[in-house]
């Protein structure tokens, strides 16, 4: 709660966010992804939390997006279904997906959820784009590894589609949407990670527990956020290619590491 009254205060126009209740973790374990997140400290962890938060949220005149962004098994489907209905009911306002099953549910119940594709759809062509488009997707959150040519060549032409931009993020050598590493392999996963920095700013894991994260293996994340991941264009070039959102990843961040991040971007592009 008190990072979301942080963030919004720093002037974030949109928050999202994971949860995973207890009775999720009961049923199928803590090591069953609802989003893509690292365990269950990168989560809202009761309803009536992410109950206060979407209301504060709303009180602000800003919006909030519930991630359900993993991969999912037929047997957890409507459990995730079931949570998208129950965020809809507290005046959430969208929901960033991967899997089309779900937007196609959202789509049959009429709901008013704004349909987001998640970065971990890997969408990297038109033809992918109008895929999820067809589905009721509004916009699209492009992957950390596609750089601004690549997303040039392909979103101005789509002018029913938004496009988000993963501004500031940890940097990682796997592609999104195709990494099959499993990021919660702690026991139990409310406990924290702990790591250092070698002199290269990579960083490492502390604990041997958390040693089969294959990300950290390679010291390839985990590097503090930057301004941006590379330089960003100028707003009318965003416009031109459609770029309507920044994204700053902060989940595993110091809260004021997120909040210098809206500072450095409001200044740079302004509202």
């Amino acid at each position: 709660m008190d990072e979301a009254r942080s963030v919004l205060r720093a002037g974030a126009d949109e928050l999202y966010l994971g949860a995973m209740f207890d009775d999720w973790a009961r049923d199928f374990g803590e090591d069953a992804w609802l989003t893509r997140r690292q365990g269950r400290t990168a989560h809202v962890r009761s309803r009536e939390v992410l109950r206060a938060i979407v209301a504060e949220t709303k009180a602000a005149g800003r919006d909030v997006f519930l991630a359900c962004n993993a991969r999912y098994t037929v047997a957890v489907l409507d459990r995730v279904h079931d949570l998208l209905a129950d965020f809809e009911a507290m005046g959430g306002d969208g929901a960033i997906l991967t899997e089309p099953v779900l937007m196609a549910r959202l789509r049959r119940d009429g709901s008013r959820l704004i349909p987001v594709v998640s970065s971990l759809a890997n969408v990297t062509n038109s033809a992918s784009a109008r895929f999820f488009a067809a589905l009721g997707a509004r916009r699209i959150v492009l992957p950390g590894h596609l750089s601004f040519a690549g997303a040039s060549a392909f979103t101005g032409a789509l002018v029913d589609l938004e496009f988000e931009w993963l501004a500031v993020y940890r940097p990682c050598a796997f592609v999104d949407g195709l990494c099959g590493f499993h990021h919660a392999l702690r026991l139990p996963s409310d406990i924290a990670a702990e790591y250092d920095h070698d002199s290269n700013g990579d960083t490492f894991a502390l604990l041997p527990s958390y040693a089969g994260h294959g990300c950290q293996l390679l010291g390839s994340s985990g590097r503090a956020p930057s301004p941006a991941k590379q330089p960003l264009p100028n707003k009318d070039h965003l416009r031109q290619i459609r770029i309507t959102h920044l994204k700053i990843a902060g989940r595993g961040e110091e809260i004021a590491a997120t909040m210098e991040a809206i500072k450095a971007l409001r200044q740079a592009y302004g509202d």
